[in-house]
C-alpha cells in the first residue's frame, strides 16, 4: 500500500509547471490539502535538484517588508553574505538578480492571509528579474503563491492595479471546492485493491461530505495512515466518525458561527435558490470558496447536501445544543488527579456550573524524589508538559467552545507556557485560528519568581527538569516572566494569581509574580496545600474558582 496522494488535479498540474521552471499562483482555502501539497514541494527531488528552495510566509501589510531578512533567506548557508546598502525594493531587486546568476531558486511565498500590497511589491520585484533572466535552458527564479480565498477575492482589484502586468506572469488555478469521484475512487482502488470495498467507501465519502473537496481529503488522509483502525464492516459509521472529527468539519462549523442569524438565514435559502437571484455578495463569494455554495446543473445555487447542510440546519433550526465549556485543571509538582478531588466533589453539587461547564484534567509524569535509576527516563520539563496539554486540548477537548485552566503551582507555570506560545503564534500567524477559546487561568501558589525550596534540592536531583526549573532565577522562569510580559501575554488573558497566606513553599511576592499585580488574590488562612482543598461550596477558593468561570 503507498501514501495517499492529492486529489485535485490542479495540485500535480502545478507540480509540473515549477518543474519546467513556470511561476504558479494557487487560490485556495487553507483546508483543501494546501499544507500537504507543500509539504509533496519541499519533499520533492526533482524540485530540490533544479531549484534550492526559498520560503516567504506570514506577510501582513500593517508591518513594513524587511528585505534584509528576505535576502538573508536566499543566502542560507552561505558564509559570505550581501548586505543591503539600504533597505528598498530597489536594491532588493538588484542583489537578488546577483544572487540568481549564480544559482537557481523557487521562492514558495505561503500564508499571505493578510497581505495584499507587501505580497504585490514582492511580485513585482520578482517579475522585473524574471522579465530580464527567463527560465529557458538555464533556470533563474520560478515564483509558487499559494493564497487562501481572501487573496481570490482581490482579482478584481489586481486586474486594474499598478501591478497588474505582473500578477499576469503566473499559471493561476483555482481548487475546485467539490472532488471529482472518478479520482477518489482512483486513489481508493491503488490503494486498497478490493472494488467492493472501495465502493463502499466511496460511496459513504461522498453522500456524508456532500463532495466537499475539504472533507473527502482530510477523510482520505486518515483512512490511508490508519487504515488499521477502521472497522470495514461498519463504513458508513466509521465515515461519518471520521468527517466530523476532521479539521474541515470544525472549519465550516466555525464559519457559521461567525455568522449573524440574517446571514445565516440568507445562506440556508440557497437550499432552493435560482442562478438568476443570486447576488455576489461577499457572503456568497465566501460560501462557494469554502465549498459550501455549488452550481446545481444550469439554474440553480444550493447548499451541497450532506454534513454541511445538516450543520447549517442544525444551527438554523436551533436544534444543535450551544457547546458546553470546559474548567481543565492542571496539578503540580508530584501531584495527580487526586490534587482537584475536593474541588471535584463540591462541583458535582453545583448545579448552575455544571450546566455550563464540564471539569477535567490534564495530568502528566512528575515526582519530588531523587531518582538514582538512571537508565530510567527523567520527568518530562515544563516546555514539554506544556506540548502535552495542547496535544490534550487539540484532540480530547476541541469540540469546547471555550476552556478556562485550573493550575495549582507548578501547573499554572504549564498553562502559562502554553498560552504564551499560543500568543505567540497569533502574533506571527494571524491567519491561524484556535479553537476552542482560552482566555482565562486561574493560578493557585504559583511558583512565577521559582520556590526557594527548589533552590536547595536541584543540586541533588540532577535528573529532575521539574525542580530545576523550578529554581528562582532558573533560565526557563526568567524567559517566561520576560515573555509573558514583554509580549503583552499577561494583558491579553484574564487570570488570577491566588496566594496562601501561609504558604511555606512558596511566598507571596513568587506567587503574585510581580508587586503591585492588581490581579493578586490572598486567601490569609490557606498554606500551599490547602489552597486547593475547600472545605465546602463557601470557601474562598472555590469561589473564586466559580466566580472566574461564570463571569
Amino acid at each position: 500500500m503507498r501514501e495517499a496522494e492529492l486529489i485535485d488535479p490542479s495540485w500535480q498540474e502545478a507540480i509540473d509547471l515549477l518543474i519546467t521552471g513556470k511561476s504558479v499562483f494557487i487560490s485556495v482555502p487553507d483546508y483543501y490539502g494546501g499544507q500537504r501539497f507543500m509539504d509533496t514541494i519541499r519533499q520533492s527531488d526533482e524540485l530540490n535538484n533544479s531549484f534550492t528552495v526559498v520560503n516567504l510566509h506570514y506577510f501582513n501589510d500593517s508591518i513594513k517588508i524587511d528585505f534584509q531578512k528576505i535576502i538573508d533567506n536566499f543566502q542560507q548557508g552561505e558564509s559570505d553574505r550581501i548586505q543591503l546598502p539600504e533597505n528598498n525594493k530597489f536594491d532588493f531587486a538588484e542583489t537578488i538578480r546577483k544572487l540568481v546568476l549564480k544559482k537557481p531558486f523557487l521562492v514558495l511565498i505561503t500564508s499571505t492571509y493578510h497581505s495584499f500590497n507587501n505580497v504585490s511589491t514582492l511580485v513585482d520585484s520578482f517579475h522585473d528579474i524574471i522579465k530580464y533572466f527567463p527560465n529557458d535552458r538555464r533556470k533563474y527564479l520560478s515564483i509558487l503563491l499559494m493564497d487562501d480565498y481572501s487573496m481570490y477575492f482581490h482579482e478584481n482589484k489586481r486586474t486594474y492595479s499598478y501591478a497588474s502586468s505582473a500578477w499576469n506572469f503566473f499559471a493561476r488555478f483555482h481548487i475546485a471546492p467539490l472532488c471529482d469521484s472518478r479520482l477518489v475512487d482512483k486513489y481508493l482502488i491503488d490503494f486498497f485493491h478490493h472494488g467492493e470495498l472501495v465502493k463502499r467507501i466511496s460511496s459513504a465519502l461522498f453522500r456524508i461530505s456532500g463532495g466537499h473537496q475539504g472533507l473527502i481529503s482530510d477523510a482520505l488522509k486518515y483512512i490511508f495512515n490508519k487504515w488499521e483502525l477502521i472497522d470495514f464492516n461498519n463504513v458508513e459509521q466509521e465515515v461519518e466518525s471520521i468527517i466530523s472529527k476532521t479539521h474541515s468539519y470544525q472549519a465550516i462549523g466555525k464559519e457559521y458561527s461567525s455568522l449573524s442569524s440574517p446571514d445565516l438565514q440568507s445562506l440556508y435559502s440557497f437550499r432552493h435558490k435560482r442562478l438568476f437571484e443570486v447576488n455576489e455578495t461577499d457572503l456568497v463569494k465566501r460560501f462557494f470558496t469554502k465549498g459550501v455554495l455549488a452550481n446545481s446543473g444550469d439554474l440553480h445555487v444550493v447548499v451541497i447536501k450532506g454534513v454541511v447542510r445538516k450543520l447549517l440546519e442544525n444551527m438554523i433550526d436551533g436544534n444543535m445544543t450551544a457547546p458546553k465549556k470546559l474548567a481543565l485543571c492542571i496539578h503540580g509538582l508530584d501531584g495527580s488527579d487526586l490534587t482537584w478531588r475536593r474541588f471535584k466533589e463540591i462541583y458535582d453539587n453545583d448545579e448552575e456550573l455544571k450546566a455550563e461547564y464540564d471539569f477535567a484534567m490534564y495530568t502528566f509524569p512528575t515526582t519530588k524524589y531523587w531518582n538514582l535509576n538512571f537508565f530510567k527516563a527523567s520527568d518530562p520539563p515544563i516546555q514539554q508538559l506544556a506540548k502535552g496539554l495542547e496535544t490534550e486540548i487539540e484532540y480530547k477537548y476541541f469540540k469546547y467552545s471555550a476552556i478556562v485552566l485550573v493550575c495549582h503551582s507548578l501547573g499554572g507555570l504549564v498553562g502559562r507556557k502554553f498560552l504564551l506560545d499560543r500568543f505567540l503564534i497569533n502574533i506571527n500567524q494571524p491567519q491561524v485560528q484556535y479553537a476552542p477559546i482560552i482566555r482565562k487561568i486561574v493560578m493557585y501558589a504559583t511558583p512565577h519568581n521559582g520556590a526557594n525550596l527548589a533552590n536547595l534540592v536541584k543540586h541533588i536531583t540532577i535528573r529532575n527538569k521539574q525542580i530545576i526549573q523550578l529554581a528562582r532565577k532558573s533560565d526557563f522562569l526568567d524567559s517566561l516572566n520576560e515573555n509573558w510580559m514583554k509580549t503583552g501575554a499577561h494583558d491579553y488573558y484574564k487570570g488570577w494569581y491566588v496566594v496562601g497566606g501561609k504558604d511555606q513553599i512558596v511566598d507571596k511576592d513568587s506567587a503574585g509574580l510581580f508587586w503591585g499585580n492588581n490581579r493578586c488574590k490572598t486567601i490569609i488562612s490557606a498554606d500551599h496545600f490547602s489552597i486547593i482543598k475547600p472545605e465546602n461550596e463557601e470557601a474562598v477558593s472555590y469561589l473564586i474558582f466559580r466566580k472566574t468561570l461564570l463571569e
